[in-house]
């Protein structure tokens, strides 16, 4: 461990999501591990190997097929996606227990908890045991407070209203949304000894020091500060470019011009229209497609030998040979993008990705189709105009994200959030009063 590390330390990384949830943080576990800490991970089954290559200890604390029974519910990516995750049978609700069972097993360590802001069960046991616990930011809007509103509500006319109403705003758009999911989180608080939730937006989002995985140029968060925010850098999965692609892969790159590569997620297995309108608009343009996704499910019946379908690509080697990314709007697909230079068009579902998607667009890298299915000539007008953006910013971009220290960088910001004294996990906001100003 270098000179400049802190003490050796017992870090349980606790991830629940999809991949795009998972990658990052095992990035930062691994170089936490590194430094000379003992790291352990508590995530879903099809992530132990990933895990166990790291070095790095694993608790399952769900199957894929669970994970996957409430991800592959269409229901799960819209506005009541949160509810049926916490619901009976939901992954979330499932998750809790667990890893509480995993924390409490080994609690005599003190062990330091970092983890994904809805690893609700190691919340509760940072409570319940007085653990530190470090929430991991993935992307802008998860942190929402009256000066930081999200997409698509940030435009000039908006933010020139008084401050006032950004936050009555914000508190009533809460009783319709976030705050329905306080009486079941603080059911299940109630057993376990621990108080009720007040205000969930703050408790969730602000109740314990929080480590964005993103820089400061992409969002800067120093305006949160006193509410306990640090910010790192962009981990991406994938940066080696020299590995050795399958040969049907490599063949297809090699056949004709870089294609357009199209991936909506490791958890959206109800994409099908959207690949469909994608390869529609492919045959319009008379471009080459590679669709990436692991759901046999959102492949069309029938699609020429003009488009590749794969599980699995490594995106660093991939789009450096491709013309475009088509993509949801996940944070990581889009900044594998950037590194690569390509550029994107997004095709948000839910959650952040339409606020990301208007980050990709005002900073030049892309453009974004909104809606429920875009149709095949609203594709092909985008792929058009993407052919023609100024290469200057997506080179500068590109720069920009190579220059970074991406996981060194995150775990030296988590060194510094724990140094003593720490923060133990509360069940009160830690939320400045200035955040709401």
């Amino acid at each position: 461990m270098s000179s400049s590390a802190g003490p050796a330390r017992h870090l349980l990384f606790v991830l629940l999501g999809t991949g795009g949830d998972v990658w990052p943080a095992l990035g930062l576990a691994k170089a936490a591990r590194d430094a000379g800490n003992e790291v352990e991970v508590a995530t879903y089954a099809q992530f132990e190997p990933e895990v166990r290559a790291l070095g790095l200890g694993f608790h399952a604390i769900g199957s894929r097929e669970e994970f996957l029974a409430t991800l592959c519910n269409p229901v799960f990516w819209s506005r009541h996606g949160s509810r049926l995750a916490l619901a009976e049978g939901g992954y979330l609700r499932l998750a809790i227990p667990r890893v509480q069972a995993v924390i409490s097993s080994m609690r005599e360590r003190r062990p330091v908890l970092v983890c994904t802001r809805n690893a609700f069960g190691a919340r509760f046991a940072a409570e319940m045991h007085g653990l530190t616990c470090v929430s991991l930011i993935y992307s802008p809007q998860q942190l929402i407070t009256p000066q930081r509103m999200p997409y698509p509500v940030n435009g000039p006319i908006m933010r020139a209203l008084p401050r006032w109403y950004w936050r009555a705003g914000l508190r009533l758009g809460d009783c319709f949304g976030i705050e329905r999911l306080r009486p079941t989180l603080n059911q299940l608080r109630e057993p376990l000894g621990l108080p009720p939730i007040e205000n969930l937006r703050d408790w969730l989002f602000f109740g314990t020091p929080g480590l964005a995985l993103y820089p400061a140029w992409f969002d800067d968060l120093a305006p949160l500060a006193g509410a306990g925010i640090r910010q790192g850098d962009f981990v991406l999965r994938h940066v080696d470019e020299s590995e050795v692609l399958d040969d049907r892969l490599e063949g297809f790159l090699d056949a004709g011009p870089p294609p357009v590569v199209c991936t909506l997620g490791t958890g959206i297995a109800h994409a099908a229209p959207r690949y469909a309108q994608v390869a529609r608009a492919l045959a319009r343009t008379g471009r080459r497609g590679l669709f990436v996704t692991p759901f046999d499910e959102n492949i069309p019946r029938e699609f020429g030998a003009h488009i590749l379908r794969v599980d699995f690509a490594n995106l660093a080697c991939v789009l450096r040979r491709a013309s475009l990314l088509i993509h949801h709007g996940g944070i990581g697909t889009a900044t594998q993008a950037l590194r690569a230079a390509t550029p994107q068009i997004i095709l948000p579902f839910y959650y952040d990705q339409a606020d990301n998607g208007d980050r990709v667009r005002r900073l030049g890298a892309g453009t974004m189709i909104e809606g429920p299915v875009p149709d095949a000539e609203a594709l092909a007008e985008a792929m058009e105009r993407c052919g023609a953006l100024p290469s200057r910013p997506l080179e500068s971009l590109r720069q920009r994200i190579r220059s970074g220290r991406g996981a060194q960088a995150c775990f030296e910001t988590l060194e510094n959030l724990l140094m003593p004294p720490p923060r133990a996990g509360a069940g009160r906001s830690t939320m400045t009063q200035e955040a709401w100003q």
